[in-house]
């Protein structure tokens, strides 16, 4: 369930779960070399197959991911995925798959799985995530790295970081800059963390939303004003099934606006 609030707050709360939902698609697989536990074969295997498969992998991810309220700092920041490898639906939460003490970390993209490796719940900030990335698949960093121009030039950084201190700047909506094995200045490949810890990608798309949203709003007053409306008919964007439509109140307008107000499923 997802808690009631005013409309600004209902499509923050809709983008953010959508950033940390993954769409049910196939997905190629693309490994970098790593060790797999004997006890967590089985269920790398299982995990695997699914995302080939375009299975839902919702219940593979973070114990809290139905809980709108908590954010995903790894994801937010590194653009970093993690995934339980449990053979078998959690006695506690049947939805969830049964939580493991390591668990596989993995960049999501629309048509491929990048693993990176299975990681301790201590991994979080690990900066060496993101060269690991880096070194396997240079291209998902690369729009990341800060690059010299015309008038300046990129040297490195005059102060760098342990995890843990990253850690405690992210917590605290601090974006930190990390050094690559080559020198390079990275950003955040997740897009970065607000000051209030939020995703600064699902906030853009918010902002987004909401403007397309209005715009859409305006326009079907100037509609209904056209037509010789009062101030009197109240207009409202009613969702049935995973189509939308404007309705007014009293009834007039009646219209499905799919074409022009396209907001997927989570």
């Amino acid at each position: 369930m997802y808690p009631a609030g005013d409309d600004q707050a209902t499509i923050k709360t809709y983008v953010s779960v959508k950033h940390r939902r993954i769409t049910t698609q196939p997905r190629k697989v693309h490994k970098a070399p790593y060790q797999v536990p004997a006890h967590l074969a089985s269920g790398e295997a299982q995990l695997l197959a699914k995302v080939q498969a375009g299975g839902d992998l919702w219940g593979h991810q973070s114990r809290k991911i139905g809980d709108v309220g908590v954010e995903d700092g790894m994801l937010n920041d590194y653009g970093i995925q993690h995934f339980h490898l449990g053979t078998k639906p959690d006695r506690k939460r049947p939805n969830l798959i049964e939580g493991t003490k390591e668990i596989l970390f993995a960049v999501v993209k629309e048509n491929d799985f990048y693993v990176l490796g299975i990681f301790d719940h201590k991994a979080w900030s690990k900066q060496a995530l993101i060269d690991v990335v880096q070194t396997n698949w240079p291209q998902l960093v690369d729009p990341y790295v800060l690059k010299s121009g015309p008038g300046f030039e990129v040297l490195g950084l005059s102060r760098t970081y342990t995890d843990d201190e990253a850690a405690i700047l992210r917590a605290n909506g601090i974006n930190v800059l990390t050094t690559g094995k080559d020198g390079s200045v990275r950003l955040g490949p997740g897009g970065g963390v607000t000051g209030l810890g939020t995703s600064l990608v699902a906030t853009r798309d918010a902002i987004k939303l909401e403007r397309h949203i209005k715009e859409m709003q305006q326009e079907a007053i100037e509609g209904l004003e056209a037509v010789g409306a009062d101030d009197s008919v109240r207009v409202r964007l009613e969702w049935r099934e995973d189509k939308p439509y404007i309705v007014t109140d009293p009834p007039g307008l009646d219209q499905e606006v799919t074409e022009v107000l396209s907001i997927p499923p989570l």
